[in-house]
C-alpha cells in the first residue's frame, strides 16, 4: 500500500541478477562456437570461440557439432592463462586431443556429447529494418556459424518459418542477423521442433542425382566465363541464365564445393579447384623473398582488381597461408613458429 521498501527491493534485484544469469549459463550444456582452428607444434589442435553456456574442464571429453566427432580436452587457455576449468560466460582456448585441424572449420560447435541435434527447420521471432520486407532468401548468420535460408511468414501469427540449406546447431533464444549484401535485420529463435508439414511450402529438396547432373551443367557454363587467368566469377550471376530454382542453385554450389570442383573465395566468388595448388606455389614463392603480403603486392601478383584482392586475401587467411595483422598478411607458418 504505502511502496515502502520497493526501491530497495528493486536495487538488490539489480545487484543480483548478473550473477544469476551467470549461473543460469554456466549450469546449461556446454555450447561453444568455434571462430579459430590451427594447429601449434607440439601442442596440436587449438580452437578458439566463446564459451557461450556451461562449464568445461581439463580431459573432459566433447563433441564437436554438427560433424559428431569426439575429443578430449588436452589444455585450456582464457585471457593469457592456463586453467583447469572455466565456467561461462568467457572467451576459450581449448587444445583438443582425438581430432586433426583438417576435420574442424569456423562454424563448427563443440559442446556436451549428444546435448544436440542438428536442425534443419525452425521457427523465430524476425524485425526487419524496413518495413513490407518481402525477401523469401538470404544469409543467416548465429554464432560463428552462416547459411542460407528460405523465410516464410506464418499467416496466422507474427512468427517466421525457416528452412536451412545447412543443418545447424540451434536453441531457443538464440539470437541471429539476416542479411545479403547488407543487414536486413534480425531475431530470435522460438522453437526448433517445428513440425515438418510446416514448411513444405517452403521448398521442395531435389534428388541427389538431380543436382549431379545440374552440377555437371553449371560448371561446363561457368568454365565459359574461367580462362587463364585468376580472374574469379561471381557464380550467382549465372542463376536467371541456369533456370534453378533458389534452393536446388545453393545445392548445387554446395555440391561442387564439397566435391573438390570450385573454391569458394568470400563475397561470393568462386575458381575452378585446380587452380588451388598453383594459389598456394604462387603463396609460398611470395613469402621466399617478401616477408609481408599487400593489397597491392595480390593485385600485381595475379592481375586482379582491387574488388577481387581483398576476398583473395580473406581466403588465404581461411587456408591458414598468412595471417592478418593491421593492413598487411604474414606468412601464417612463420606466426606460429
Amino acid at each position: 500500500v504505502t511502496r515502502e521498501g520497493i526501491e530497495a527491493l528493486k536495487e538488490e534485484i539489480r545487484k543480483q541478477t548478473p550473477s544469476i544469469l551467470a549461473q543460469a549459463r554456466a549450469n546449461q550444456n556446454l555450447r561453444i562456437p568455434i571462430d579459430r582452428v590451427f594447429s601449434l607444434s607440439g601442442f596440436g589442435t587449438v580452437v578458439t570461440g566463446p564459451l557461450l553456456f556451461g562449464s568445461v574442464s581439463l580431459e573432459e571429453e566433447v563433441e564437436i557439432f554438427p560433424i559428431g566427432k569426439r575429443a578430449f580436452v588436452r589444455r585450456l587457455h582464457a585471457y593469457g592463462k592456463e586453467i583447469s576449468s572455466l565456467q561461462a560466460p568467457s572467451r576459450v582456448a581449448l587444445n583438443l586431443r582425438g581430432i586433426s585441424r583438417e576435420e574442424l572449420k569456423r562454424g563448427n560447435m563443440i559442446g556436451t556429447p549428444h546435448a544436440f541435434k542438428p536442425i534443419t527447420k525452425a521457427t523465430a521471432q524476425v524485425k526487419f529494418l524496413k518495413e513490407n520486407h518481402t525477401l523469401s532468401e538470404c544469409i543467416f548468420h548465429s554464432g560463428t556459424t552462416k547459411t542460407t535460408v528460405w523465410i516464410k511468414k506464418d499467416p496466422k501469427s507474427e512468427k517466421y518459418f525457416l528452412k536451412f540449406l545447412d543443418p545447424l546447431i540451434l536453441q531457443p533464444g538464440d539470437p541471429f542477423i539476416l542479411r545479403t549484401h547488407t543487414t536486413l535485420g534480425g531475431g530470435k529463435v522460438l522453437n526448433i521442433a517445428l513440425e515438418q508439414v510446416k514448411l513444405k511450402q517452403l521448398s521442395q529438396e531435389p534428388s541427389k542425382e538431380k543436382i549431379a547432373i545440374q552440377a555437371q551443367e553449371m560448371l561446363k557454363y561457368c568454365y565459359t566465363f574461367w580462362n587463364e587467368s585468376l580472374q574469379p566469377l561471381e557464380i550467382e550471376s549465372l542463376r536467371p541464365k541456369l533456370k534453378y530454382t533458389a534452393e536446388e542453385f545453393h545445392l548445387v554450389l554446395r555440391y561442387l564445393v564439397d566435391q573438390k570442383k570450385v573454391i569458394r573465395l568470400p563475397k561470393g566468388l568462386y575458381l575452378p579447384y585446380e587452380r588451388y595448388e598453383g594459389l598456394k606455389e604462387k603463396m609460398n614463392q611470395f613469402f621466399k623473398t617478401h616477408s609481408e603480403l599487400q593489397v597491392t603486392d595480390v593485385k600485381t601478383l595475379f592481375g586482379l582488381s582491387r574488388k577481387h584482392a581483398i576476398p583473395y586475401l580473406e581466403f588465404f587467411d581461411q587456408e591458414k597461408w598468412t595471417l592478418r595483422k593491421g593492413d598487411v598478411r604474414l606468412p601464417w607458418q612463420l606466426t606460429q613458429t
